[in-house]
């Protein structure tokens, strides 16, 4: 692994000496790299499905201080995503598809404060992230791309939690790997070495830095010193211990915006770090197109895709489907119910158990059905049906909820007549 990982380490060092660290996508090295925004119809077209790697790069719009871009993680994945798509073009017979960047994110820093509205940051629900790059996936995956690596190194949970249901749901519907390389916990630790060889005093006065101290300050003096605002030098610092520090910090009044200590930041410490973030990723990337399973290498989100596994799809497609049955069987009993009614002498508690309790469950299990489909990114609407199991699990709870409507309005209907007939 360690081998491994120094030869990557070489070879970026190699093409960034040749070409220069701020124009990698320029070198000829990198002439099977291909912007897709740059290209018509029938060059994508040709490109080889088995052989193509599509590199989206992600990049949220958060504060991050007075001294850094709001777009500063973004362009630190752009940074990462050059830097593997050098290393996946030198490959014989390989090439990269490379997407500009999704600058859209979960959770910005600001939140540790309870400070939603903060200047710079210009978050989207979760749910809204998860569907756009499901979208994404839906595409691609139509167009029968099968590799595609995700790089966002934005740490928010939830953020990677999103990124990674969308990878899930590419794998289970069509076979392909869409993998979120930033939330993955090997590459995610990667800058604690750079940040172990700095003396004591720098990581006390630094402290549990998660945004925008000393780490990020260095890593923008190396990938976009031009956008770091002069002033950084003398820069207060906020240093933390814990998560509960950080609240603290976050929730004082004139929060500045950063944690740890910005005035320590080198443009040496951001090479080691961007480098050594590279460097791992980029061994990862390549250990997948070889063959690792990248759900054997734990996730930053904890998640392993259980509900997007075509087995589990499909189980919840047949349980509405018995569920449809059950209803539509019931919709068929009515006349004999509503006899029954009128007639009088029907107990409430078989009426409750034979009819209400049944409409009641199966509306309730299509409701959850629906918010679980919802929570996946897809749209309940029936405008649009290609042959997925998840759009026919929605026609199933849409059908089952009206059906089962139907069922307690008659069977109301028919108690209402009764005791009308009866007085």
């Amino acid at each position: 692994m360690r081998v491994r990982r120094t030869v990557v380490r070489l070879m970026l060092r190699v093409v960034a000496v040749v070409c220069g660290p701020a124009a990698l996508h320029s070198c000829p090295v990198v002439a099977q790299i291909h912007n897709v925004q740059e290209m018509s119809t029938d060059r994508i077209a040709a490109l080889d499905r088995a052989r193509t790697v599509v590199l989206i790069p992600g990049g949220i719009l958060e504060e991050h201080g007075p001294y850094l871009p709001s777009y500063s993680d973004g362009y630190q994945s752009e940074y990462l995503a050059r830097q593997l798509a050098n290393a996946i073009a030198s490959r014989p017979g390989w090439s990269v598809l490379m997407f500009p960047p999704v600058p859209l994110g979960v959770d910005g820093a600001n939140g540790l404060g309870g400070k939603p509205h903060y200047p710079g940051t210009y978050t989207v629900r979760e749910s809204t992230l998860q569907a756009v790059f499901v979208d994404l996936a839906v595409n691609l995956g139509g167009q029968g791309f099968r590799w595609v690596f995700i790089i966002d190194i934005h740490g928010a949970p939830r953020h990677h939690r999103a990124l990674d249901h969308a990878g899930d749901y590419f794998r289970a519907v069509y076979g392909g790997r869409m993998v979120n390389l930033g939330g993955l916990v090997p590459v995610r630790d990667t800058t604690a070495q750079a940040r172990d060889a700095r003396s004591q005093a720098f990581r006390d006065e630094d402290g549990f830095s998660v945004h925008a101290g000393a780490g990020e300050q260095s890593d923008l003096l190396f990938v976009r010193p031009d956008l770091v605002r002069p002033g950084y030098e003398n820069a207060q610092p906020l240093t933390g211990r814990s998560w509960a520090d950080l609240a603290r910090i976050a929730r004082a009044d004139g929060w500045p915006g950063y944690f740890g200590s910005p005035r320590l930041a080198t443009r040496e410490y951001g090479e080691a770090r961007m480098q050594a973030r590279a460097a791992s990723m980029t061994d990862y990337a390549l250990k997948i197109l070889d063959g690792l399973d990248e759900r054997t290498v734990p996730r930053r989100a904890a998640s392993h895709g259980f509900f997007f596994s075509r087995t589990i799809v499909w189980m919840v497609a047949a349980l509405g489907l018995i569920w449809l049955v059950v209803t539509a069987r019931a919709i068929f009993t009515f006349p004999r119910w509503t006899r029954r009614i009128l007639v009088g002498g029907q107990r409430t508690l078989r009426l409750v158990l034979g009819q209400v309790l049944p409409a009641l469950v199966g509306i309730a299990v299509s409701v959850l059905t629906l918010q679980g489909l919802s929570y996946v990114g897809f749209s309940p609407s029936l405008l649009r049906l290609p042959p997925y199991p998840e759009y026919l699990l929605t026609l199933l709870a849409f059908v089952t909820i009206t059906l089962a409507v139907v069922r307690l309005g008659i069977v109301l209907r028919a108690l209402v007549r009764s005791r009308t007939r009866r007085t």
